[in-house]
């Protein structure tokens, strides 16, 4: 406790927490360098997911807010140095702090990468369920469906004007099965691995 209040006394002495937003700008600076490699390196590779660039950008920022002011603060409240001191700086930081926490709440819910965390399964749910599919056998089928464009023309009984529409009009349609004589299935199911 006595170390920590010394390192927290000499690094206000030496720097100070009112130039603390000096090293948060440039934090944030450096991670938007690091965010614009990132999408160029993800653009180039992926050309549709410019959204979730953004999005990914976006919460990294949040999360670098989060994680450099909770130490910058925790150390003005438990190494004893008055919480006033610099009060600008808290000031700032303190809404700062609640909108990245209010953010990184939203992400977890709204995020692309959320849907995967809201269809959680039990590893025997998921175990039972690629047994059933490796059991099942496979079915190919081939579907035909012929079809062609009718334009219908429509007369409005309040005025002499017409509306026309294309619609698509099916004339055969047929669905054939291929039976299967045989099939092996060597998928691994996790309850069958051997460690």
């Amino acid at each position: 406790m006595i170390l920590s209040l010394i390192n927290a006394r000499t690094f206000h002495q030496l720097i100070g927490f009112n130039n603390i937003w000096v090293g948060y700008l440039l934090l944030v600076v450096l991670c938007l360098i690091l965010s614009a490699l990132y999408a160029f390196f993800i653009s180039s590779k992926f050309t549709g997911l410019n959204y979730i660039i953004k999005w990914h950008v976006a919460i990294f920022l949040v999360n670098i807010t989060i994680w450099f002011w909770i130490p910058i603060l925790m150390s003005r409240l438990f190494c004893q140095l008055n919480v006033f001191c610099g009060f600008e700086s808290i000031f700032l930081a303190l809404p700062l702090l609640i909108a990245s926490f209010i953010l990184m709440i939203l992400d977890m819910r709204f995020s692309p990468e959320a849907k995967y965390f809201r269809n959680q399964k039990q590893s025997e749910e998921t175990s039972a369920f690629l047994t059933r599919m490796k059991a099942a056998s496979p079915a190919i089928a081939v579907e035909v469906d012929c079809y062609h464009y009718e334009t219908r023309m429509r007369m409005n009984s309040n005025s002499n004007m017409s509306r026309s529409r294309t619609v698509e009009r099916s004339t055969f349609k047929e669905r054939r099965a291929f039976p299967i004589d045989g099939f092996v299935d060597e998928t691994q199911v996790p309850s069958e691995i051997e460690n």
